[in-house]
């Protein structure tokens, strides 16, 4: 699951969420140590890291 503070719609941020889950990028986060309640800031986007 993850928080955002800058994605401007509620379907940017569900596209978002897939693309992140889809390829990997989440368990990705998890494997560098990023931890839930985590700021990620990628792709020109900032969100919260919850799981």
């Amino acid at each position: 699951m993850l928080g955002y503070t800058n994605l401007d719609s509620e379907k940017g941020f569900t596209f978002f969420q897939r693309f992140l889950k889809d390829n990997g990028i989440l368990d990705e986060l998890e494997e560098a140590g990023i931890q839930e309640g985590d700021t990620v800031r990628m792709y020109g986007l900032e969100f919260d890291y919850y799981k």
